[in-house]
């Protein structure tokens, strides 16, 4: 990994060092990604072993608690734990914020405390068989998750440059989309050893405070590149701060002057990493991949909360869950996806890999409301773990080259927000299709189907930002003559229509979120009455 800034040549030995320092945080947070910041993914397994320990069976019939039936309501309970949890991402821009200003080891240091504090209290509710306790840990737990994806943007960010950050971020993403498999280890293991939750909690706690004790070390003692002593200046000035931030999205040098703007002296466009730090967050490109991600999050927890209950109705539980176990084993199938990540953005850029998501999504969803083969549905699996890798990849290694590096953590943090709010949909969407519909999960999954569309205009959107950020920094590094007076004129009119497209499509997606809100609140509300009516005209029904 070549992590010496352009224009510098390394002091050898406390290069190594500093080299060495930083690979090693990557190995440990390798480990505590895969095994606990996404590991609130797995959900499946993770509601099992709930189940098995009696969890909300109060809210059961007196007859289902005592023959251990799984009732409705427990099951509705169940998952509204993992959503509500999930929800935790709309206190991100405050995550964002502390980022930015204490920096990454202030996020790692975060990151210990919420997960380790969550573990402690899974322990202690599953030993005495508290339900409400299972919000309090899961939220902490998905706080965790919330400060963990920050951290791996800003560990690529901070600690590598060039092609080893764009990797270190495809690493550490695919590995945070396999970890849904953890929780599937737990489950195996309680299986294998017939030991209680509580025992399994308290050992998965334990090695978490050895794996985030060397983590919490590393993060003290790693040293950043743009801070690091182990170079020194040599003759040449290397790229320019301009063509640096073209390459790799990272701050300028505030040594050397840049121009503020970027595509003629009629400064028609402002590159968006060189605004201010709130003109960079609420730009249309930001508000849109917001918008984008937020919906394909949402999907996401939407599948990897409910896969469990969706496969029942298909007749798993016959299967003794087995196509549950093999959707949990097809996740690490994302890590088979990073080069095909790689290979897409190279090929076709970032917009190529946003339209990628739209294609998978659409892919596996459709393969879920259109057949009840549980055989089919294994293609789904793999193709939706494709989905998540291209998902927070390609996202996530667009972002450093949108804005600037000091503004990485609160955009971050307004892009889990907007999913954090999307995510009201999935509580009412889930209540409806356990206890409504009676697990039947094709009308929800139809909803997202609905709600992808608008995303194929969002990544439209962002392709032509991207074409325009690249004309601007052309401009730039190439110092070209004044445009001629006809060319000028064009590029004006095609500017203006690009904005007036950007605005239709902003104002498209502002729409569609105030539509989830409603939704949200208009959906239980509806099916209430629906159900109260229909007892009422049938009293039998009752």
């Amino acid at each position: 990994m070549d992590d010496c800034p352009a224009g510098r040549v390394p002091n050898t030995e406390s290069f190594r060092t500093a080299d060495r320092q930083r690979k090693a945080l990557v190995v440990f947070g390798s480990l505590y990604t895969f095994l606990y910041v996404g590991a609130l993914f797995g959900n499946g397994p993770m509601q099992i072993l709930l189940e098995e320990n009696t969890h909300f069976s109060s809210l059961c019939s007196p007859e289902q608690a005592a023959t251990r039936e799984i009732c409705p309501a427990q099951t509705s309970a169940l998952i509204n734990v993992q959503f509500i949890a999930q929800m935790t991402s709309v206190f991100s821009p405050l995550l964002g914020t502390v980022a930015d200003r204490y920096g990454a080891p202030a996020i790692g240091y975060l990151m210990t405390a919420f997960i380790l504090s969550g573990l402690f209290l899974l322990v202690i509710a599953a030993e005495y068989l508290v339900d409400e306790l299972l919000y309090v840990a899961f939220i902490l737990l998905g706080f965790g998750t919330c400060t963990g994806s920050i951290s791996i943007i800003l560990m690529g960010r901070m600690y590598f440059t060039g092609q080893a950050q764009a990797r270190v971020i495809f690493g550490l993403n695919a590995l945070f989309d396999s970890a849904a498999i953890t929780y599937l280890g737990l489950w195996g293991i309680a299986e294998l050893t017939s030991a209680s939750l509580t025992i399994i909690a308290a050992c998965y706690l334990g090695f978490a405070v050895a794996l985030f004790g060397g983590s919490v070390y590393l993060w003290n003692i790693a040293i950043p590149v743009d801070e690091s002593t182990d170079v020194t200046p040599s003759d040449g000035l290397g790229e320019s701060s301009a063509e640096q931030l073209s390459l790799d999205g990272q701050e300028p040098d505030k040594s050397v002057p840049i121009p503020n703007k970027a595509v003629n002296d009629n400064q028609l466009y402002t590159i968006v990493a060189e605004r201010t730090p709130r003109e960079q967050l609420t730009s249309k490109t930001s508000l849109l991949l917001a918008l984008f991600f937020g919906i394909h999050v949402t999907a996401n927890n939407w599948t990897l909360t409910t896969t469990r209950d969706f496969l029942e109705f298909l007749g798993d539980d016959e299967q003794n869950n087995r196509y549950l176990t093999i959707f949990t084993l097809a996740t690490p199938a994302s890590l088979v996806a990073v080069p095909f990540v790689d290979a897409i953005i190279y090929r076709f850029g970032h917009h190529g890999g946003l339209q990628c998501i739209n294609v998978l999504a659409l892919a596996y969803m459709i393969i879920r409301v259109s057949s009840h083969n549980l055989n089919v549905q294994v293609l789904g699996f793999f193709i939706f773990s494709f989905y998540r890798c291209f998902l927070f990849g390609v996202v996530f290694s667009f972002l450093p080259t949108l804005v600037a590096g000091h503004v990485i953590g609160k955009a971050s943090g307004w892009m889990y927000l907007i999913a954090g709010v999307t995510a009201l949909i999935n509580i009412p969407l889930a209540t409806i299709a356990v206890e409504k519909l009676d697990g039947d999960f094709f009308f929800p999954n139809l909803v997202y189907i609905v709600l992808y569309l608008p995303c194929i205009a969002f990544a439209w959107c962002l392709g032509q930002t991207v074409k325009r950020e690249t004309r601007a920094k052309e401009h730039r590094t190439t110092n070209s003559a004044k445009l001629e007076t006809r060319s000028n004129e064009r590029e004006i009119m095609s500017r203006v229509n690009e904005t007036k497209e950007q605005n239709c499509a902003l104002l498209f997606g502002a729409c569609v979120c105030l539509l989830i809100v409603v939704v949200a609140i208009v959906l239980p509300i509806v099916y209430s009455k629906s159900t109260d009516s229909s007892l009422n005209s049938n009293p039998n029904l009752s």
